[in-house]
């Protein structure tokens, strides 16, 4: 998760137990700003180029 909101691919509602408007409200947010798009797209990249379990095993 805090992966996600350091690449700029997510939001963090600050709370365990979102309520629904605040779901509606970030939902909204993540559709409605092409930047989110674009950063789950680079961050999706960075996934495709490593092999984990090949990675891992290395390790």
């Amino acid at each position: 998760m805090l992966e996600r909101l350091w690449a700029g691919a997510g939001l963090n509602l600050n709370t365990t137990t979102p309520t629904p408007e605040q779901m509606r409200n970030a939902i909204q947010e993540l559709l409605a700003n092409g930047r989110y798009r674009q950063a789950a797209a680079r961050l999706q990249a960075d996934y495709v180029r490593h092999n984990a379990p090949e990675e891992a095993a290395r390790c």
